[in-house]
């Protein structure tokens, strides 16, 4: 499907990158499924990326059934990446041409209501051209957070998969030759989870708590 035949039946389409294991996603997904049907009377409409789809083509499959979407969900696509999306969700908002037309929201809004602010405003030619004071990262709160991870022996463990989470919005990474991932973030409330451990590793179900100043997380795999 070109993207012209996806955005040229409305004058403002939603873009709503998400995925299978990203917490915060999957809690607004049945609202934007309920948003969807309202937005059909505006001329605009919703798409979704599901950016692990093709991984977890079940799962995001049942989600979809689950939450009662009627909007179009794709697998993610070839340039995607000039998106530069570096956590879930993110959305763009853009017009029949599939021209961005403002900042992503990042995170979910903590008024879900804010995606139809946008679109209203969108719609009414208003500008906007910042992201929600409830989503708002700015240089000077930024701090990074350090996820170590080893073996029983203290040697570092590479590819690891793991998830940086707040309440509103998750990051993934990947351990490099160190055994290090880091995400940068704002002040607040933190967990990070093992999504996928390599060969020869067991796989690791806890919820690791991070520090309030940011501070590094350590965690050990154990060998099958």
């Amino acid at each position: 499907m070109k993207s012209e035949d996806l955005f040229s039946a409305h004058a403002v389409t939603m873009i709503n990158i998400w995925a299978t294991w990203c917490g915060p996603c999957k809690k607004e997904l049945e609202e934007l499924g309920n948003m969807h049907r309202r937005l059909e009377s505006k001329n605009c409409a919703i798409i979704g990326i599901c950016d692990d789809a093709r991984e977890k083509t079940d799962d995001c499959k049942t989600l979809i059934s689950k939450n009662n979407l009627t909007y179009i969900n794709l697998l993610p696509y070839e340039g995607m990446e000039e998106l530069a999306v570096e956590s879930l969700p993110t959305t763009f908002f853009v017009d029949w041409e599939g021209k961005i037309l403002t900042y992503p929201i990042i995170g979910v809004p903590a008024d879900i209501s804010e995606y139809e602010k946008t679109i209203d405003s969108l719609l009414a030619q208003k500008t906007v051209d910042h992201k929600p004071s409830s989503t708002d990262i700015t240089p000077e709160k930024q701090n990074a957070c350090r996820v170590i991870v080893t073996d029983q022996d203290g040697n570092p463990v590479a590819g690891v998969a793991v998830q940086f989470c707040s309440d509103n919005t998750c990051m993934m990474g990947k351990t490099d030759a160190e055994g290090m991932a880091s995400f940068t973030a704002e002040d607040g409330a933190y967990t990070v989870h093992v999504q996928k451990v390599p060969d020869g590793y067991e796989a690791c179900a806890e919820e690791f708590g991070v520090p309030q100043d940011l501070g590094d997380v350590k965690i050990v795999l154990n060998k099958e």
